[in-house]
């Protein structure tokens, strides 16, 4: 037994000393306590819940070197800074954008941007009225107004038209209308008394036989014109867009078309202006008694007469021709006024009838040719170019004619003789713009007659 006592204790001395050594502040008396036996050491030990065997510290984990670290830090730092100045950037970027975009036309026309069209004041609007047809409707300056032929049997026809930027110059119809509006009013008679709500939903089938399939036409819509009821519709792309409205008086039904077409924005402001245009227009509910559009002009003097539709004979002076000599007697003015009075150097739809007595009794093949080279000479002198000029027979009346085309700076000369007389007539045209005047001047000329004067009279000659 001794032997083995003292063995144990010496294990459990070592095991104490060892768990014990890394108290530094432990003093020596702890050495020589585990030396002697005592009874009370295994009740007080911890030593039977530790392993037989000592287990190795843990391995502390592998921290990285501090230089490394640092170096880490700058680079995170500056990743925060440069992303911090990419988005500072950027939103400097689109709020400068932002700004130019806000300076800049709203819309653009072309591949330049151009400006937005401004609003015209209502103190630049024209007043414009057809008594006989009882409208009075208000128009911009920038606009122009055309009516139908009287001599036709059709429909009168009023518009008012504009002509944008990019419009093509000549006339302006439905069909060419390419930057710019045309506010049209057709004034129909009603005999059979139909109700406006068929005749509206006549149009719109007229328009669905005739429009693209990507054109959209709106239901029909009363509405009121004037106080008075009316049905409207719509339609957006059918080459143009339009609004269509009918109206009824106690005399007339009105068709009134709204036909706008341009780039974005231009579009828009032409349809406002038909807009304004439709409510400016007032429609009399008494018209006055009605009166021959077409009326005869009869020259004794010269014996002729033609028909012309009541055209103004003293507001303005067409230009005459320039061979020739032509007394108060022999000079006819006849200007269309019934759209209002022209402005002072602007064209206009017109002509003057002038007579030469032609005393020296000169042939009409020499008369001609001096009247071509007189004005040949004239239009080199005005213009500073030669004419593109032709000549071409056509009638006047039953009387045959020549027509010489650019020969005037200013419009078409007709020149022929007046029947068994020795004088000659020369016609002088100006229109508004070219072929404005053609048909009613067409009919005008048809509508010639020359009385021959009697063998032995004085205007025998």
């Amino acid at each position: 037994m001794e032997p083995i006592i003292p063995q144990a204790a010496s294990g459990d001395a070592q095991n104490e000393t060892q768990f014990q050594t890394p108290n530094l502040n432990q003093e020596s008396p702890v050495v020589v306590q585990s030396k002697e036996p005592t009874p009370s050491a295994p009740e007080t030990s911890p030593l039977p819940k530790q392993p037989s065997t000592p287990l190795p510290p843990p391995v502390p984990p592998s921290r990285p070197h501090p230089k490394f670290k640092i170096k880490k830090r700058y680079i995170l730092l500056m990743l925060l800074i440069s992303f911090i100045v990419v988005i500072v950037t950027l939103k400097e970027l689109n709020r400068k954008r932002v700004e130019i975009i806000d300076e800049s036309p709203r819309f653009n026309v072309t591949e330049a941007p151009t400006p937005t069209p401004e609003e015209e004041p209502a103190k630049q609007w024209k007043s414009f009225s057809a008594s006989q047809h009882g409208i009075t409707f208000k128009y911009p300056v920038e606009s122009y107004l055309e009516k139908s032929n009287p001599f036709s049997q059709d429909s009168p026809v009023y518009k008012a038209i504009f002509r944008g930027k990019r419009q093509d110059e000549g006339l302006i119809t439905e069909s060419n209308l390419f930057d710019g509006y045309i506010f049209k009013i057709v004034v129909n008679t009603n005999p059979q008394n139909r109700p406006l709500i068929d005749l509206a939903r006549n149009k719109v089938s007229s328009f669905a036989f005739s429009c693209p399939d990507l054109a959209q036409i709106s239901e029909v819509e009363a509405t009121k014109i004037d106080g008075l009821t009316a049905q409207a519709f719509s339609v957006i792309n059918c080459n143009s867009d339009f609004k269509v409205t009918f109206v009824v008086s106690k005399n007339f039904v009105y068709e009134i078309d709204q036909i706008y077409k341009g780039d974005i924005g231009f579009k828009q402001k032409y349809e406002k202006d038909t807009d304004e245009i439709l409510l400016s227009l007032k429609i009399d509910r008494e018209l006055p008694p009605p009166e021959d559009p077409i009326i005869t002009f009869t020259s004794g003097v010269h014996r002729f007469s033609f028909r012309h539709p009541r055209f103004n004979t003293d507001c303005c002076q067409v230009p005459s021709p320039v061979y020739g000599i032509f007394f108060n007697s022999g000079k006819f003015y006849f200007v269309d006024t019934s759209l209002g009075i022209p402005e002072k150097n602007k064209p206009f739809d017109g002509f003057g009838v002038f007579v030469d007595e032609n005393e020296m009794k000169v042939p009409f093949e020499m008369y001609l040719v001096s009247e071509k080279n007189a004005l040949l000479e004239d239009y080199r002198i005005i213009t500073g170019r030669n004419p593109e000029e032709s000549e071409e027979k056509t009638k006047v009346g039953e009387v045959d004619a020549v027509l010489l085309k650019g020969y005037a700076w200013w419009g078409d000369i007709i020149m022929l003789q007046i029947p068994n007389t020795s004088k000659i007539m020369i016609i002088s045209k100006t229109e508004f713009l070219p072929g404005s005047f053609k048909e009613v001047f067409g009919d005008i000329l048809n509508s010639f007659v020359f009385s021959s004067p009697v063998a032995g009279s004085s205007d025998f000659r």
